[in-house]
Formats: C-alpha cells, sequence, structure tokens
C-alpha cells in the first residue's frame, strides 16, 4: 500500500512539473519569439519527455536518466523553448543518485552530465 501511494506522489509530481514545462515553454515563446525555434508537436514531445518519465523514476531510475537526459539535449540542440523541463533530468539524476549504488550512479550519471 505504501509503495501504490509514492508511486502515485511521483506520477503527480510529474504531470505537475509537465504542466509547469509547457506552459514555460509557451511563455518563453510569447516573450522571446526570435531566440527559439517555435515549438511544434516534436518540441512538446521533447518537453514530456523530459518530465514524464520521473513517473517512473523509483522501478527505472537508469531508464528515466536515460530518456530525460536524451530528450533535454534533443530538444535544447534543436532551438526549443523548454523552460523548467531541464529540472526533469536534475531530478532524474538525483534520484538515480539516492536509490542506486555509486557505480551505477558514476556509470550512468557521469556520461548524462558531459
Amino acid at each position: 500500500m505504501r509503495l501504490a501511494r509514492l508511486y502515485l506522489l511521483d506520477a503527480a509530481v510529474a504531470c505537475a512539473l509537465a504542466a509547469a514545462a509547457l506552459v514555460g515553454a509557451v511563455g518563453e515563446e510569447v516573450y522571446f519569439p526570435d531566440a527559439t525555434q517555435s515549438l511544434d508537436a516534436l518540441g512538446v514531445v521533447l518537453v514530456l519527455g523530459m518530465t514524464l518519465p520521473l513517473a517512473a523514476r523509483r522501478a527505472f531510475p537508469r531508464g528515466v536518466v536515460v530518456v530525460t537526459v536524451a530528450c533535454t539535449t534533443i530538444g535544447v540542440a534543436a532551438g526549443y523553448s523548454v523552460g523548467v523541463a531541464p529540472l526533469g533530468p536534475v531530478f532524474a539524476l538525483w534520484s538515480l543518485a539516492y536509490t542506486t549504488s555509486r557505480r551505477d550512479t558514476m556509470l550512468v550519471g557521469f556520461p548524462a552530465i558531459v
């Protein structure tokens, strides 16, 4: 029962961060229209890929780091406005460090940071 409640909390946090990231990305696009690429379907998918995988961070911490960092790297390199979405990989890396061994954290986390 307690574990189910924690998974529900993770899902709620991931959804809240996804909503904040989308609002932030749209806000960046409104206030800085020339600074970023227009947010299209791929941009929305990337922003959601930076945040929604956090719902599975307790079950699959390594996979969550890989997905969130990959989406962030692609989104920023493509010039999309990402808002607060890069907080997703930061939170995923923290979760990886908290839930796995030091070895796993270094093997997955160090390439993600670089």
